[in-house]
C-alpha cells in the first residue's frame, strides 16, 4: 500500500499513451527526413539519422509533455 492517494499524488509529467505516441511519430519523422536528406544529398543514410533521429525524439518528447500539461489542465 502506498502513503500517497490518487488525490494527493502528482500528475505523471508525461501520459504514457501520449508518449506512446509521439515515440512512434518521432521515429517515423526521423527515418523520412533521413532517407530525404541521404537520397537528395548523395550521402550514406548513417549521417542523417545520426542527427535526424535524436533531434525528432527531442521535438517528440517535448510535444509529448506539452500535451500531457494541456489535457491534465483541461480536463
Amino acid at each position: 500500500m502506498t502513503s500517497a492517494t490518487t488525490s494527493t499524488a502528482r500528475p505523471a509529467l508525461i501520459d504514457p499513451v501520449v508518449m506512446s505516441a509521439m515515440t512512434g511519430a518521432g521515429v517515423g519523422l526521423g527515418f523520412a527526413v533521413a532517407l530525404v536528406v541521404a537520397a537528395l544529398l548523395g550521402i550514406p543514410f548513417g549521417l542523417p539519422l545520426a542527427i535526424a533521429l535524436p533531434s525528432s525524439m527531442l521535438l517528440a518528447v517535448g510535444a509529448a509533455v506539452l500535451i500531457t500539461r494541456r489535457r491534465n489542465r483541461v480536463g
